[in-house]
């Protein structure tokens, strides 16, 4: 069993807060398929807590297992024990509330009883039926969801749910653990400011009293991180558990669970390297993915064949990446990359191995990472644009996947722009949100100079004290890349101790060669399919010569980019005047398109551009 977040250590601040992915679903390792509610229940029971009762807004008080009911019913808080419930006696399901005087008794005489759970011996594994679920023996956990529903307290009137949450809360004989089902509406139903009565109640209790509240938030993902913000306005150290994508481990256990139970094909052997693909495809993916939208699609993939990782990026829609020593092999200059980048050999690496930490639980924190701190490395980037920078960024993420140093190798792009706001507070909650989208890949801060502050009231400095708290937490699952020019870069570093003691790996791009470009530009045609004429290639040549004047101003491949579209526009043009053309005529650049591209003039003649180019050439 891995580590748990319900730990003494940090229950003494008797508050949680639950967030993210909460509407997905969860496959743990016993072959169960749960809910939030499901899964926060099964880590509570398996942490000790002894009674666990929910609370929302239509239910109210209500609990999912016969041990919390009998709880419920036998303490009434502060310590004191009431008198027991006869031996026997059936937990009850009311529609109504549970009302004092006549009426009330009269109600409680002519409620439907639910027959109690008698004690059964469970299989160590686990076994899920109509919606009833009993984890293993072997864990000690005999929690099991009823048939009619949950077992509720009878409470309808928020005073007296108000009073018998306090009384749980501050009993400290029995572990007790609260868990508030939409905060939002618990908000609103008890008061202006219940945070502050809380905070200022439960938070004051006794280190013997490890009973908690757990907020457990609907998944919206950056409106949930805020408001746990706001829970905690004076920068107090809360219990802020983010409910993130599955993990390799986790999907494992999905595709264990389809194998078992859908009848997925797929070989044994597959499972871990399946997983892995499917990981780092919702990474990859422009479009959220969950658990729930995978499940869907391979039960629709079903038994057709085996499944292989090539078939899932292809279930996800997305490329699967080239491996990183193609692309590092198929990159046009860039000598000094491919020099630093050498000593990175991916070999024979074992991904599964290198991520044997993870634990398929999103409600436990992964295990202590095997690799030494030492070895995660961020880099700083420096070059003029269009220099291979980003391509860089995006080559480093694929190596460290398959290096198993990250779990997906996927890249976030961002800059400035998406981390720097101009309200105190929020861009620290920009910049985490940002580390978060990238935890098991690389995070990319372009122009990373522009970061620093413009003045007194710039905030970006939070942003970067941010970053460097979110590097040394994250140190064993994150990449940070910062990118460019020389000078400004060598100014953001310098600004900060903090910054040049982190970014450990410098290297510098320098602008390519003539030749470089008119390499470039010739595998862009290949890759468009584009055949160039030979007579045209002197020309290309020329162009890019006239253009790259100012290096900085062009863009390096960037700028090569850009004349390529130029040239396939003029072809455009020269093709809308043939009445007709073959295929090779809509596939072949020419010297004419490369011409009228330079004077992008459309009645000047082939002689008048030669003597322009002639002209800038003696220039």
């Amino acid at each position: 069993m891995g580590a748990n977040y319900f730990t003494p250590e940090n229950a003494w601040r008797h508050l949680f807060f639950i967030h993210g992915c909460t509407a997905d679903e969860f496959y743990t390792d016993g072959g169960l398929k749960l809910n939030i509610e499901q899964l926060t229940q099964l880590e509570l029971k398996r942490s000790g807590y002894e009674r666990v009762v929910f609370y929302d807004k239509d239910q109210k008080l209500y609990c999912y297992d016969d041990e919390s009911f009998a709880l419920l019913r036998g303490r009434s808080g502060a310590g004191k024990e009431s008198a027991p419930a006869p031996e026997g006696a059936a937990p009850t399901h009311r529609k109504g509330g549970l009302k004092r005087g006549k009426l009330g008794k009269k109600a409680a005489a002519s409620a439907e009883p639910v027959q109690p759970v008698e004690a059964e011996a469970v299989p160590d594994q686990p076994e899920q039926t109509d919606g009833t679920w009993t984890p293993g023996a072997a864990s000690g956990i005999g929690i099991r969801r009823m048939g009619d529903g949950s077992l509720h307290l009878g409470m309808v009137d928020n005073t007296f749910v108000k009073r018998q949450i306090d009384a749980y809360m501050y009993d400290a004989s029995t572990k007790t653990a609260v868990v508030i089902n939409d905060p939002d509406d618990f908000l609103r139903e008890f008061g202006d400011d219940p945070m502050h009565a809380l905070t200022a109640g439960y938070e004051r209790m006794g280190t013997e009293n490890q009973n908690i509240m757990v907020f457990l938030y609907t998944d919206e993902r950056l409106g949930n991180v805020y408001q746990v913000a706001q829970f905690d306005p004076q920068g107090k150290n809360v219990n802020d558990i983010q409910i993130g994508c599955p993990n390799v481990a986790e999907l494992r256990n999905l595709l264990t669970y389809l194998r078992v139970r859908h009848g997925l094909r797929m070989s044994l052997r597959d499972l871990t390297p399946n997983a892995l693909a499917l990981r780092q495809a919702m990474s990859l993916s422009e479009q959220e993915v969950r658990i729930k939208d995978l499940y869907t699609r391979l039960r629709a993939f079903g038994g057709r064949q085996p499944l292989t990782p090539a078939a899932c990026y292809e279930l996800v829609g997305v490329k699967q990446p080239t491996p990183a020593k193609e692309q590092l092999a198929s990159l046009i200059g860039m000598q000094s990359l491919k020099d630093a980048l050498a000593q990175f050999d991916t070999g024979d690496a074992d991904q599964a191995g290198a991520l044997a930490y993870l634990t398929a639980s999103r409600l436990q924190p992964d295990l202590p990472h095997p690799k030494p701190k030492e070895e995660m490395i961020h880099f700083l980037l420096t070059g003029n644009p269009g220099t291979g920078k980003t391509t860089t960024a995006y080559l480093i993420g694929q190596l460290f996947y398959e290096m198993g140093y990250l779990e997906t190798g996927h890249v976030v792009e961002t800059d400035r722009s998406q981390l720097v706001s101009n309200h105190v507070g929020e861009s620290a909650l920009w910049t985490r949100q940002k580390v978060q989208e990238a935890m098991g890949g690389v995070l990319f801060i372009d122009e990373a100079y522009a970061l620093n502050g413009k003045g007194d009231n710039d905030f970006g400095q939070e942003a970067i004290d941010t970053l460097l708290k979110a590097m040394e937490d994250h140190r064993d699952d994150l990449v940070v890349i910062v990118a460019g020019y020389d000078g400004l870069m060598e100014k953001f570093i310098q600004s900060n101790p903090g910054l040049e003691s982190r970014f450990n790996r410098y290297l510098h791009f320098d602008d390519y060669t003539l030749d470089e470009m008119l390499e470039i530009f010739k595998m862009q045609c290949r890759k468009s399919q584009y055949t160039l004429s030979p007579d045209a290639e002197q020309d290309v040549k020329d162009f890019i010569y006239d253009e790259n004047a100012d290096g900085v101003t062009f863009g390096n491949a960037r700028g090569v980019r850009n004349l390529f579209e130029q040239i396939l526009t003029a072809q455009a043009n020269r093709l809308a005047k043939m009445e007709s053309f073959t295929k090779d005529d809509l596939m072949t650049l020419t010297r004419d398109d490369v011409l009228h591209a330079r004077g992008m003039e459309d009645n000047t003649t082939v002689a008048e551009l030669e003597a322009k180019a002639a002209e800038k050439k003696d220039e």
